[in-house]
């Protein structure tokens, strides 16, 4: 397990990291840019990567892991020294193609973990070791942006990626450190863009077929649109209504942490309740929460609120991914799953740059409303026959 914790202690850092480069920029947009828009294109920005992780997939699965840890650290560290670098005729464009670049290897570098785990530890202890990375994830992430939201306030952007450039270099050290034996796959077939196809609409065929798949989707492309929405949303009422980075700082804090005991929560819940139970209600608290949130505008209230939408969020997550592991048949598993993320996560990008253009008319009239299509996919969830007969294995 030695190899296990060497890994962790390097995910974590680079954690820090990200932590760092996400919330500097955010705040420097924010802070320099008048128009929601703009900010609302750094967070379509941030969810492209995730997008387009599926085609980077077929080749992570033939090049050497570690390489491709290395390499993402490296272009990390030439996307903030080129930053440092032209800071003084740093525009908006320039910058997001920097962010853009370095969110992508940032992104490539956390799929590199779900190879590497399987590699380093038995396979009865799976499982444990991936409970432990999230865990680890979700607390750490926590505190790490509320750290960095505070000292954003103090410093500022370019004092603290000087910082992220030190973060990043012990990083690479650690690796440079990590010894890991890797041998290519002689049964992987070479990559081949016409079986990539076959499979994804073999993915997609399954999940039109099966209505409970098809609506859940749906649904959750929905969710996840004006859920992209809120998260442009809230650095504009942080800034409008209370501290501003100290309060989103907070924010993060508390979205993780929610997440967190919710996650923790699900295998006690699911004991009692039936998923639809659970994701209808679950769904209906998370939109009323946020609703009066935003309404009481109070700072403890506000964020008490939120918390409690979060832990929510933390519950439903869990069915929803056990949902989609249970229902397609173990050699469809992959190819489901993959255009299933694919199509929920598209919603992502998309409501960033609609959430920067509406956030301009009346941001407070907009957040109130943010929350009536999860209201409404509560209700859809609660009365759905499909999902009513399903059971949790």
């Amino acid at each position: 397990m030695t190899q296990f914790f060497r890994l962790l202690f390097i995910r974590l850092v680079m954690n820090l990291a990200d932590s760092v480069f996400y919330i500097t920029v955010l705040w420097y947009v924010n802070n320099h840019y008048s128009s929601s828009f703009f900010l609302g294109i750094f967070m379509a920005l941030i969810a492209l990567p995730d997008l387009l992780l599926i085609f980077w997939g077929p080749l992570i699965d033939r090049i050497n892991p570690k390489k491709v840890l290395l390499m993402s650290i490296i272009v990390q560290m030439f996307s903030i020294m080129l930053l440092l670098i032209l800071k003084n005729d740093l525009n908006f464009l320039l910058l997001s193609v920097l962010v853009f670049v370095s969110i992508m290897a940032s992104s490539v570098s956390y799929v590199i973990e779900d190879v590497l785990i399987p590699q380093i530890v038995d396979y009865n202890k799976i499982v444990l070791a991936n409970s432990v990375f999230s865990l680890s994830y979700k607390a750490l992430d926590a505190i790490f942006n509320a750290l960095t939201s505070f000292l954003q306030t103090i410093f500022g952007m370019f004092v603290l990626f000087k910082l992220n450039l030190g973060i990043f270099a012990v990083a690479l050290l650690l690796v440079c450190l990590f010894k890991f034996n890797w041998q290519a796959d002689k049964e992987l077939s070479k990559f081949s863009v016409k079986t990539y196809k076959l499979e994804l609409k073999e993915g997609m065929h399954f999940i039109k077929e099966n209505s409970l798949l098809a609506s859940t989707t749906l649904v959750l492309f929905i969710i996840n649109f004006f859920y992209a929405i809120q998260l442009v949303a809230l650095p504009i009422f942080s800034k409008l209504y209370f501290d501003g980075a100290v309060f989103y700082g907070l924010v993060l804090t508390i979205n993780g942490l929610g997440g967190m005991i919710g996650n923790a929560l699900t295998p006690f819940l699911v004991k009692y309740l039936k998923p639809y139970q659970l994701i209808g209600v679950l769904l209906s608290l998370n939109a009323i929460s946020w609703m009066i949130a935003i309404l009481a505008r109070n700072y403890s209230l506000t964020l008490a609120l939120l918390f409690l939408g979060y832990l929510t969020s933390g519950v439903y997550n869990v069915i929803f991914g056990s949902l989609y592991q249970q229902i397609p048949p173990s050699h469809l598993l992959g190819r489901v799953n993959a255009t299933v993320d694919s199509l929920i996560t598209l919603g992502m990008p998309l409501g960033s740059l609609i959430g920067g253009i509406v956030l301009d008319k009346n941001p407070y009239l907009v957040m109130q409303l943010l929350a009536v299509p999860t209201l409404i996919s509560g209700y859809y969830f609660f009365h759905n026959k499909h999902l009513r007969h399903f059971e949790l294995k």
